[in-house]
């Protein structure tokens, strides 16, 4: 089984990077055999979509479209592939995920979805190319805005499910939003964090 971590934060060992090391730390007690892979977005090349919806029309059967542009999403598409579970880290800025992982998502919506789900009028939503299932946890940080305020600043966990859902085929099984860091610490959101990483088995 592996398991897959995506950090969107650029602050290593900070509260994002943290809090999914416990997640993990979470997942290896109830499973210490699963493979982990943690990969810092901030440590790789991963161009803005040029929207040139080539892999919207791509007539693949495959599990993913092959994007235009050569970077190191290439390798990090590899790795999904080969993912069961995810964990994905975002601190929240403005509100929303950072710009790392919002680049991230841009970049796997329509490589691993195809236009195949319908609301009513609206046609051609993204549905998973691939049947395989995943499941996932989130986790969001924020410096200054208390858990009690989290509905008032937090869209960062609903875009990151509803992506993930729509193109990985992943149910997000648990979140955790840890707010007011700053006075709180994040070692206050350690226990919750690894019990987060343990609803992954």
């Amino acid at each position: 089984m592996h398991l897959l971590a995506i950090i969107g934060s650029p602050r290593k060992g900070k509260a994002t990077d943290s809090l999914v090391d416990k997640a993990i730390e979470g997942v290896l007690m109830k499973n210490p055999d699963v493979l982990i892979k943690k990969i810092y977005l901030s440590d790789h090349e991963i161009n803005y979509c040029k929207d040139c919806l080539s892999c919207w029309k791509s007539d693949t059967k495959g599990p993913i479209a092959k994007c235009v542009i050569r970077d190191d999403m290439d390798n990090i598409n590899k790795d999904i592939l080969k993912s069961d579970l995810l964990i994905m880290g975002t601190p929240i800025h403005m509100g929303y995920a950072s710009a790392l992982m919002m680049t991230f998502l841009e970049r796997i919506c329509w490589t691993f979805a195809k236009p195949a789900k319908n609301y009513i009028i609206i046609k051609d939503c993204p549905a998973p190319r691939s049947d395989k299932k995943r499941k996932a946890v989130i986790t969001s940080a924020s410096g200054m805005i208390p858990p009690r305020y989290k509905k008032l600043c937090n869209w960062a966990t609903p875009q990151i499910m509803g992506v993930i859902k729509d193109s990985l085929n992943a149910k997000t099984v648990g979140a955790l939003y840890a707010g007011d860091v700053w006075h709180k610490g994040v070692d206050h959101y350690f226990d919750k964090a690894i019990k987060l990483g343990q609803k992954l088995l």
